[in-house]
């Protein structure tokens, strides 16, 4: 304890005493203590001994204050000491830093003091000071580790002491704190009364923004405890509401609800992401980003799977081929049979068709393999020199073709003409026999 410090602690002791003699000493004309004058003495006295670092002596120092301020039928300076007994008791916890006993013990120290607190502003009337103590209690019992069954009560309590006071604008703040704790600790029964509460808060005051909001806090916590068909009947019971149908609220929680019943995670992914949701609490708007259709919201995002390909049946290891494109049923096949190639060069070969498109009659083609022209058959006949010889009745063939592979029974009535070229003989070619050339006679040959 530093210089300092013990002088602090020697002035709050001359305090103290001072308190002591209005408090004990009697007179003819006073017969019972003085309580007005101790109380200030009390007061400073305490302050003192917490500056100077004796954190029990201050405790005791408002504790007895308080007692004298409720003498003087003062309860607003008697809750006033019972706060400063909490802060003391608080800043000990910090100055110790002792083991979770000492800590526990501090924090129920300070709990019952803030609770001694709010009592005494419910007393006096103040509704709004009463529910101030009590949160202030449950946040710093919060953050000191206290259990959730000794902080909830104190949230309990205080909203519950704001909504009799029948003013809302003041309770929100209130019910926010108490919806984020419930949140927090996944006390999501209880959060869905809260909700409900605070729906009524906002309709009393009119701010239809902030009623979309719980609704749509409520689709988040029923689908985050894997309720999806109450977060869909929810959703359906909300948009009876016109105002709530034609708001963005409307939209977030429809592709909420949509992506949980069609089971796509990739469309609830970019669902959470939108910036509608960054309006709502923060421990609502964490749950939200938690949120997988595959399970909780506190468990991890599965990794999308690949489609695996089918293995090929020729090996596991070996790379499966592509597939081939789908025949198509209407396209005519693209077998053509072929003429035999004994035939002549000059001969016309005729396709048998083996597809489904079975023709009842091939065109027959006749072709004729004349080398002479018509117009030199007849200059030949008219000089008399050449005798023009017709080709052969049998150089024409006619053959039925089987068309047993086509698929068809019997033989097919199409057929197919061929000529085949005969050989034409050798006619000597005689040169004709040369004339002997007249004579020319000349009129004017005067001879």
């Amino acid at each position: 304890m530093s210089s300092l410090q013990q002088a602090k602690c020697t002035e709050a002791i001359a305090q103290l005493k001072q308190a002591e003699k209005a408090l004990t000493r009697r007179s003819f004309f006073r017969g019972s203590p003085d309580y007005l004058s101790a109380a200030p003495l009390l007061e400073k006295a305490g302050e003192l001994f917490r500056l100077g670092g004796n954190f029990e002596a201050s405790k005791d120092a408002f504790v007895r204050c308080a007692d004298t301020q409720q003498h003087n039928q003062s309860p607003f300076r008697a809750a006033q000491a019972w706060e400063n007994v909490a802060k003391t008791a608080l800043q000990q916890l910090k100055a110790e830093r002792s083991g979770m006993k000492s800590a526990h013990q501090r924090t129920t120290e300070a709990r019952k003091a803030y609770e001694r607190a709010s009592g005494l502003y419910v007393d006096m009337g103040e509704l709004g000071k009463a529910a101030d103590a009590l949160v202030k209690g449950a946040q710093a019992c919060e953050s000191h580790g206290s259990n959730v069954d000794d902080v909830l009560p104190l949230y309990w309590q205080s909203c519950d002491l704001l909504e009799a006071q029948d003013k809302p604008h003041f309770a929100v703040e209130t019910f926010r704190k108490t919806l984020s704790f419930l949140v927090k600790h996944e006390q999501y029964s209880d959060a869905f009364k809260l909700l409900d509460r605070m729906t009524t808060l906002y309709e009393a005051m009119d701010q239809k923004h902030n009623v979309h909001k719980t609704h749509l806090s409520q689709v988040i916590l029923y689908l985050a405890s894997g309720d999806v068909p109450a977060a869909d009947a929810l959703y359906s019971r909300c948009l009876q509401d016109d105002s709530f149908l034609s708001s963005d609220d409307c939209a977030l929680a429809e592709d909420l609800v949509r992506a949980f019943k069609m089971g796509n995670e990739e469309l609830l992914q970019a669902t959470v992401r939108k910036p509608g949701f960054m309006a709502l609490d923060n421990q609502i708007g964490r749950i939200c980003r938690k949120l997988s259709v595959y399970g909780s919201a506190d468990a991890a995002l599965p990794q999308p799977r690949r489609q695996k390909k089918p293995a090929s049946s020729s090996g596991g290891g070996m790379r499966q081929q592509p597939q081939s494109k789908q025949r198509n049923l209407f396209a005519p096949s693209a077998r053509a049979g072929r003429a035999s190639s004994s035939r002549g060069p000059a001969s016309t070969q005729i396709s048998s068709l083996n597809s489904e498109y079975a023709l009842s009659e091939a065109p027959t083609a006749l072709t004729t393999d004349a080398r002479d022209s018509d117009y030199e058959a007849a200059l030949a006949e008219a000089l008399g020199e050449v005798d023009f010889a017709m080709a052969d009745s049998d150089s024409l063939e006619f053959s039925l073709s089987d068309m047993a592979d086509t698929g068809t029974s019997g033989h097919s009535d199409s057929f197919e003409a061929a000529t085949i070229s005969a050989p034409k003989a050798e006619v000597p070619v005689t040169k004709p026999a040369s004339k002997s050339a007249a004579p020319v006679y000349d009129e004017f040959d005067l001879t």
